[in-house]
């Protein structure tokens, strides 16, 4: 699953006709390191520190954006989204997430956002955020995948502050997540992981629930829910002790932490343009964070 980040979601608000977009092609190929560094094998996979990190660059890119927003004359209350726990990171963390929200699955409607506030949103304040609607720049990620987003508004503005161009900011923002999803695909294709898959499943089939997957756990609670007739107390209450098991489960044979060893492992046998690519984003996304810390910073956000 690609993180919803804040920027990804004014992506898709601002999507629509190519027609006239900026292209944004690859630079000129550097040569690839022998062996990724832990940096960037943490930003591809989105694991160790990076998510923290990322989290702190795009609070001072939201805060930028909100006081252009103010300048413009409008109050926009758009806020960095908080990093879900790593799947295969501290057990306690975990167990307190799952205690607390199951999957996420009851917690109720969020309150909307601007980025999600559809028609209401008034032009001025869009074109404030966005620029042009159809002043969009694109870049093309691997497996065809097409991501398009705003050159001009403050939001722009921001990246471009935080990140030194729209360039670097949508390639770290879009490709790492893209190369994530490939190496996820290769580790549970791996029988080294599919061997930890039976084993959980097995894990959860003791305590009296049947799943053949921790996606097929979402997957079927989300059906379940169109339909359900229970209280939302009682399904978050079911939910919880569900998600609970699970993490007991997989930390009991160590699912999710042979999927994160596998992707690492994967992430080593890019193709040398790729690890050349990724290496050259990491390094520009010190120097974001770098940028960063001499902007201006909201105590919350």
């Amino acid at each position: 699953m690609r993180p919803a980040y804040r920027s990804l979601l004014i992506s898709v608000l601002a999507a629509g006709a190519l027609a006239g977009c900026g292209h944004h092609r690859a630079p000129p190929a550097a040569p690839a390191p022998a062996r990724l560094d832990e940096a960037t094998v943490d930003m591809i996979t989105n694991t160790g520190d990076y998510a923290e990190r990322r989290h702190r660059v795009d609070r001072v890119d939201v805060s930028l954006t909100r006081q252009c927003m103010s300048a413009a004359g409008f109050a926009w209350a758009g806020v960095a989204d908080r990093p879900q726990p790593d799947p295969s990171g501290n057990r306690a963390v975990r167990l307190d997430y799952a205690r607390r929200h199951g999957y996420g699955l009851s917690d109720g409607p969020a309150a909307p956002g601007p980025e999600s506030a559809g028609p209401e949103v008034g032009d001025g304040l869009r074109t404030a955020l966005l620029g042009p609607a159809n002043d969009l720049a694109r870049l093309d990620a691997p497996e065809g995948v097409v991501y398009s987003f705003p050159r001009q508004g403050c939001a722009a503005r921001s990246h471009i502050a935080v990140y030194g161009d729209l360039d670097t900011w949508a390639r770290i923002a879009y490709l790492p997540q893209e190369f994530n999803l490939r190496l996820e695909s290769q580790a549970k294709a791996d029988p080294r992981y599919t061997a930890r898959l039976r084993e959980w499943s097995s894990c959860l089939d003791r305590k009296h629930y049947s799943y053949e997957s921790p996606t097929a756990v979402v997957e079927q609670l989300t059906a379940a829910y169109r339909t359900d007739r229970r209280t939302l107390a009682q399904r978050r209450a079911s939910e919880i002790e569900i998600a609970v098991q699970d993490v007991l489960c997989d930390f009991e044979v160590r699912l999710s932490a042979t999927a994160l060893e596998l992707r690492r492992e994967y992430a080593q046998r890019l193709a040398p343009a790729d690890r050349a690519e990724l290496t050259r984003l990491s390094t520009l996304f010190g120097a974001a964070e770098q940028r960063s810390r001499t902007l201006s910073e909201p105590a919350t956000g």
